[in-house]
């Protein structure tokens, strides 16, 4: 049986050539020129290929003991961006006796003669990285501008002209709720008598419940 393998993470351009769509659509493509049809496919959508515990792949890899015999895939980075996990990999599934097609990438496993696959797996981890390494970069500088695109924290709101966070002015009496909380489930080791208080201080719609009136003044 033969077996198509796709993959995208939340950093690829969806919009491009590494998309699920083509790339379902190159492999189909290069099995009907060869004369083959794919009975299976496995995908990956929105998962790193820096990890390998990915639903879709682990299944494929399962599923190699007992129907499958061919896997073809674009290219080495959607099998993953790990140098070492790939290149492991790839002496598996011919310790296997498997076949894997890489298409892109000009591999074929039966004929595992390319000297380059060390660099073009290595390069393709270098990619994560410095992917990695860009966003947080781009995160800090945000962070430092005050302008980082997140849910203001509680007593905040975000100002609409620069997307700054300011101090909510009508905040600060809420303020103290949360503070006398966290100083009664300090010293009581117990969340139960201080969700009274959150009821009895009008945040929650059962406020008039009698016995929370009661263990309040006790407790928070």
């Amino acid at each position: 049986m033969n077996a198509g393998y796709v993959r995208l993470s939340r950093d690829d351009d969806k919009k491009n050539y590494v998309s699920i769509e083509n790339q379902k659509l190159i492999i189909s493509q290069y099995a009907n020129d060869h004369g083959v049809k794919i009975d299976r496919w496995y995908e990956d959508d929105g998962i790193s290929g820096y990890i390998f515990d990915r639903p879709g792949f682990q299944q494929m890899m399962a599923d190699l003991d007992q129907e499958i015999d061919t896997v073809y895939v674009k290219d080495f980075s959607r099998l993953g961006r790990h140098n070492a996990k790939v290149l492991l990999l790839l002496d598996e599934f011919q310790e296997r006796g498997k076949h894997l097609v890489v298409i892109d990438d000009n591999y074929d496993s039966m004929d595992s003669s390319d000297d380059t696959i060390g660099i073009k797996t290595w390069f393709n981890e270098r990619y994560v990285k410095d992917t990695s390494k860009k966003i947080k970069r781009a995160i800090g500088a945000r962070q430092k501008e005050g302008t980082l695109i997140t849910r203001p924290p509680f007593g905040y709101r975000r100002n609409t002209e620069d997307k700054t966070i300011l101090v909510e002015p009508n905040s600060m009496p809420r303020l103290v709720l949360p503070a006398r909380i966290f100083s009664a489930v300090s010293a009581m080791r117990s969340s139960s008598p201080c969700s009274c208080a959150i009821v009895s201080n009008s945040l929650h719609p059962s406020a008039s419940q009698p016995h929370c009136r009661r263990n309040v003044s006790a407790h928070c």
